[in-house]
């Protein structure tokens, strides 16, 4: 039976909603799921994640104003935030955007494929944690 689109769209923002406070991929999952649900858009993914980059800014609001470069960015605590932003940007530069067409073409297709990225992803993560 084939579930109407808002109940998907409900389900997806759930999903959306748990995941984006916690240290898992909230893209991935949405994705995972909006496959299983047959609901895979892209369009979708982004505006509904709009919803979550807003909440997430104003929760940060006062340090991320705190991280713009003014005549009072001379607190370190500011600049070293600001560096580990930059710095934890980086190997999305670097092996991100060189690898984006590959993947996008050759392993975003499916749910195994971005569930097999999440697992991978994950004990990366803790492999460098520890």
């Amino acid at each position: 039976m084939e579930l109407p689109l808002w109940i998907k769209a409900i389900i997806l923002g759930i999903v959306e909603g748990l995941t984006e406070f916690l240290p898992v991929s909230s893209t991935g999952h949405l994705m995972v799921i909006g496959k299983w649900l047959g609901f895979d858009s892209e369009l979708f993914e982004v505006v509904i994640q709009i919803g979550a980059l807003a909440a997430v800014w104003w929760l940060f609001r006062h340090r991320i104003r705190r991280m713009i470069p003014t005549p009072r960015f001379a607190n370190p605590q500011d600049r070293m935030l600001m560096l580990n932003v930059m710095l934890a940007f980086l190997p999305a530069l670097l092996l991100g955007i060189p690898v984006h067409h590959w993947v996008k073409s050759h392993h975003l297709d499916s749910a195994r494929g971005i569930s097999v990225a999440l697992i991978l992803g994950g004990i990366a993560i803790l492999i460098i944690e520890r």
